[in-house]
Formats: C-alpha cells, sequence, structure tokens
C-alpha cells in the first residue's frame, strides 16, 4: 500500500566492534557498560542470582580480587581480575561494600556501594555515586539509570 509506513524499522547505524546485545532493534548493537565487583559485594547473599541479570542484559561482568568461588562457578560468563585496571571505559560501574572503595576510583569509573549506609560523621569521607541496601538493589540501580539515561 502506497503511504503505509512500516510498523519497526531498522538502524541504519553500523554495529559497535565488540558490542553486546542491546534492546534498540534488531541488527544493532551498542556497548553496554562494564561491571566491576569488589569481593565484599560478591560474598553477600544471593550475589550471584542478582548479578546473572546484569549478564544476561549483555554487560560485562568482571569480578575483582579475592571473590568466593561459589559466586565464580556460579557466573561462568564473568571474567576475573586481581585488581581493578588502571583505566576503565567511561561509564563503567563498581559495586562494594567498603565505602573507601568509592575514594580509589579513576576517571569514567562510578561507584555503588552496597550495604547499609555509613553513619554521619563531622569529617567528610568518601562519597559513592550511588547507594543501595543490597546486591539487588544495586543491579536495579544500573539498569534503572541506564535506561533513564
Amino acid at each position: 500500500m502506497a503511504g503505509v509506513q512500516p510498523a519497526f524499522t531498522h538502524s541504519k547505524r553500523p554495529p559497535v566492534p565488540g558490542g553486546r546485545f542491546d534492546s534498540v532493534g534488531p541488527g544493532t548493537l551498542r556497548s553496554m557498560n562494564d561491571i566491576y565487583v569488589d569481593p565484599s559485594a560478591a560474598g553477600m547473599p544471593d550475589a550471584a542470582n542478582h548479578l546473572a541479570h546484569l549478564l544476561d542484559t549483555g554487560h560485562r561482568l568482571v569480578l575483582v580480587g579475592d571473590c568466593p568461588t561459589a559466586v565464580i562457578d556460579a557466573l561462568p560468563g564473568a571474567e576475573a581480575l586481581d585488581a581493578m585496571p588502571k583505566t576503565v571505559t567511561p561509564g563503567s560501574w563498581y559495586l562494594g561494600a567498603d565505602p573507601e572503595m568509592c575514594a580509589e576510583r579513576s576517571l569514567g569509573l562510578r561507584t555503588l556501594l552496597v550495604g547499609p549506609r555509613v553513619a554521619p560523621s563531622p569529617r567528610p569521607g568518601p562519597r559513592c555515586d550511588a547507594e543501595a541496601r543490597d546486591v539487588a538493589s544495586a543491579v536495579l540501580e544500573i539498569l534503572g539509570r541506564e535506561v533513564m539515561g
């Protein structure tokens, strides 16, 4: 029929080399964020189950340091590093339960403190970019911020 627009159109943008899953449309790839997970967050209850959602949505999940073996075994798609790299892809996240990890971040890395909030103190401490009460909330925080831009 003349003048009828197709219900779906395909993007003319070329896929990003090394890109991962993206829900923009068929044939379209966009790099998703890298998520680095500290052992303090990886060792929390049900962490592997919740972190698996990040792998399912095409994120690169990197377990940093001495993470529990059970978590490593439960996340076969995750990578493992002995320490944080000196440079990271802008927009990457670092999840941890230690507030001091927020002070040691590199350029382009967003930090997410998982667990109870730090008690107020007259001495200013390091600030994290976001806070979540548990790993499930942390995963939702990351996914929500990506959707909302």
